[in-house]
């Protein structure tokens, strides 16, 4: 490929990527058409599947309906930020992010027809499968497109130059990582620093050219996009030098504050009054994916409720049985988000003098408070579905990390650094240090840390992908634990 017609390549994308962004838009809006009216069809030429209102409804009212749904769509994605560049973020966050803003558009739309009090009844199995069409085709297109840009990238059309200032252990380690991730379309074509030692020398195959006064006539001779800076928080004189020299050009600016060496969870950048903020460690359900995170939590402790509630109610009546005149429930305090006390609810597993919340001790084998039927319990883990209730109500999430008595969180916060950390969250039912067998008795230090660590990891890496990972692995090989006693 000549120079010229790469030019041409990276010309043409960038000058229609806004057309291209409202040609999306429109694509979905027709596939909210297109998956009413299959549904409609299949139902319509399925006889087993008709319905009385589908026989009853109107065709037409069923197109009012697309309508309707199609302004719905148009509204709700771009509050879910569905058309932004999705340029090194995975795929798998791309469709939880469509599903959940799916979800909510489907939910406002038979909101809507409530409020509408109209006699017109629409078909349910028709109002499902228009849901399930719909997120499949809507999946099916953005994955296209996302492949096909991806495919041109790696072709060298829709490239975005970049120059690293900073050569240091920081601008190596962007240039690594942006190399091993050809897909982003980001291409490095030089390093600046002022250390005379650098210059000429080669990292990673890209040459440090010059010095950090040097990076303004480069930008403006050599078709450059980007510029990242790379420089230790001291040089905060240089970064101004660089801004001030950079301010009549149209090159994007973006700094990469040197923060590898701190023990940091879920950082990011944010805006407050105006404001630019890095958070250096905070929770990750802010905002929309706290929105997620929700109805993730309800929608699945009502389906998981709905499926388990007779096994609850023999686990009842079995506990009266082996006890009548003990309780079949009993509350521990424990420590919730940001810390705050919290009763976590539980089947009675125990002899119920010894499980009064002030007690530390933990469970051990052979532990003989543990009745008969408490040992198959806390073996399956069985003894803690009702806390499910604690999930409705607010105050655990069903994949989180797992809640520790009050006194073992006294304990531990002095003992273990980031331990408190685990708390910016909400505490779960299960968690990715549960799956990875880090449950049960902490008769060592060595085993909480592990299990703080995973935890961290979870909260630093959340998604909705990994809570459904986690608790699909739980279904599968959780629910019976040989270091559960």
């Amino acid at each position: 490929m000549n120079e010229n017609s790469f030019k041409f390549k990276q010309n043409v994308l960038f000058q229609y990527s806004h057309a291209l962004g409202y040609f999306v838009r429109l694509i979905d809006i027709v596939l909210v058409f297109i998956s009413a009216g299959l549904s409609y069809k299949f139902l319509y030429h399925t006889n087993y599947l008709i319905t009385a209102q589908l026989a009853e409804t109107p065709e037409t009212q069923y197109f009012i309906a697309a309508i309707v749904g199609s302004l719905v769509i148009a509204f709700t994605f771009p509050i879910f930020r569905i058309y932004r560049a999705w340029r090194g973020s995975s795929l798998l966050d791309e469709i939880a992010i469509i599903t959940m803003a799916l979800l909510v558009s489907y939910i406002m739309m038979l909101l809507i027809v409530m409020l509408m009090d109209t006699n017109v009844l629409f078909s349910r199995v028709w109002f499902l499968g228009w849901f399930i069409i719909n997120w499949l085709l809507i999946i099916i297109v953005h994955s296209g497109f996302r492949f096909i840009l991806r495919w041109m990238r790696y072709k060298g059309a829709n490239l975005k130059n970049i120059v690293i200032v900073g050569a240091g252990n920081l601008g190596e380690s962007i240039a690594n990582n942006l190399q091993e991730s050809l897909w982003t379309g980001l291409k490095i074509q030089a390093f600046f620093d002022d250390n005379d030692s650098l210059k000429n020398q080669n990292f990673h195959g890209i040459e440090v050219v010059g010095c950090v006064n040097d990076v303004h006539a480069y930008v403006n001779t050599h078709n450059i996009d980007q510029v990242w800076i790379a420089l230790p928080l001291r040089a905060e004189k240089k970064v101004k030098e660089l801004l001030l020299n950079l301010k009549d050009s149209s090159v994007d600016l973006r700094m990469v504050p040197d923060i590898f060496g701190l023990h940091l969870l879920n950082h990011s950048i944010t805006e407050v009054a105006g404001m630019p903020v890095l958070n250096l460690s905070t929770t990750p359900m802010i905002g929309i994916h706290r929105v997620i995170k929700a109805v993730e939590d309800i929608v699945f402790s009502l389906i998981i409720l709905f499926l388990i509630s007779p096994i609850m109610l023999l686990i009842a009546i079995l506990i009266k049985f082996e006890s009548p005149k003990d309780p079949v429930f009993f509350k521990q305090k424990r420590y919730g988000m940001r810390g705050d006390e919290i009763c976590v609810l539980k089947f009675r597993t125990m002899t119920v003098a010894d499980n009064d919340s002030r007690y530390i001790k933990q469970a051990t084998k052979n532990d003989d408070r543990i009745t008969r039927l408490g040992a198959f319990l806390r073996k399956s883990s069985l003894d803690e579905i009702p806390q499910f209730f604690n999930v409705l109500r607010g105050t655990m999430s069903i994949v989180g990390p797992r809640p520790h008595a009050v006194a073992h969180n006294e304990m531990y916060r002095n003992l273990i650094s980031g331990y408190m950390q685990r708390h910016i969250v909400r505490p779960g039912i299960t968690g990715w240090a549960q799956v990875n067998g880090w449950r049960g008795e902490t008769d060592t230090l060595d085993k909480m840390k592990n299990r703080v660590e995973y935890d961290l990891y979870y909260i630093e890496n959340w998604s909705l992908w990994f809570d459904i990972k986690i608790i699909l692995i739980t279904v599968v090989k959780g629910f019976f634990n040989k270091n559960a006693y």
